[in-house]
């Protein structure tokens, strides 16, 4: 009796065979991604095949182009802007010259035309130079014959002046403000800058009516009776030392023109 031996085969795993799609097309299972198809772009079943066959230096050249045009456009933009700032600076450096020629000329034109006035420059110099020495010379100045004058309206009808002696106190002195000369004070008498002495005659009974309205002469500081002598006539001589300040200076030349005292 014979026995039948087996054969035994190696196992391999069965593979199931594609589906095949209508048209000849390949379908391809869901979820299932080949090996090192993570990068590609996905694959389009049934579109056109397309093939970039240039090689990389080919495109990478393009790249290179479309950079320097740029560059290229770049630059000329700045050539034109600085060529744009250089005109403005060139018209307005044109424009300040033709100023600046028109105002020399003009000033050559006066220049010549004061030349033509040169006496009279001179002219008016000197006469502000003279006026400067009036004011100078005069800060102390008092015009004695109208303030006499103002002496003489105080006396009574029938007083007379017989003597008068008048002197500047301080006649090189100068206040710092007023550049007139400076009061010289006395104990027991008011600062003045000027002494006028005096001799009337009149009648007894006029001297100390008189006395009290000699305050209101411009000016004045105090009087101060010396003596009284007795005359002919009933008549009296009275010396008085009257005292003067800087309100009595007349300050003719220190007035502005036009202006009246």
């Amino acid at each position: 009796m014979t026995t039948a031996v087996k054969e035994k085969k190696p196992f391999l795993p069965q593979r199931k065979r594609p589906d095949v799609a209508p048209a000849g097309a390949v379908a391809v299972r869901t979820g299932v991604v080949p090996r090192g198809a993570a990068n590609l772009a996905p694959l389009a079943i049934g579109a056109d095949p397309r093939v970039h066959l240039l090689p990389l230096e080919v495109t990478q050249r393009k790249k290179i182009k479309q950079l320097k045009r740029r560059l290229l456009f770049a630059g000329a933009f700045v050539v034109a802007l600085v060529a744009a700032g250089y005109g403005l600076a060139t018209f307005a450096l044109s424009s300040s010259q033709s100023q600046l020629t028109s105002a020399q000329a003009t000033t050559t034109q006066l220049l010549a035309q004061q030349s033509k006035y040169g006496e009279v420059n001179k002219i008016n110099s000197d006469a502000a130079a003279i006026q400067q020495a009036q004011k100078t010379t005069t800060t102390q100045e008092i015009l004695w014959a109208p303030y006499l004058a103002s002496v003489e309206a105080t006396l009574p009808s029938n007083a007379t002046i017989t003597a008068v002696s008048a002197s500047i106190d301080a006649p090189f002195g100068g206040a710092p403000s007023t550049g007139a000369a400076a009061a010289t004070t006395v104990p027991l008498q008011g600062p003045r800058i000027a002494t006028l002495d005096l001799t009337v005659a009149m009648q007894q009974a006029d001297i100390p009516t008189w006395l009290t309205t000699l305050p209101t002469l411009k000016g004045f500081v105090d009087a101060t009776p010396d003596s009284v002598t007795a005359t002919t006539g009933g008549f009296y001589s009275v010396v008085v030392t009257l005292h003067i300040n800087d309100k009595a200076i007349s300050g003719r030349f220190s007035k502005a023109a036009g202006a009246t005292k």
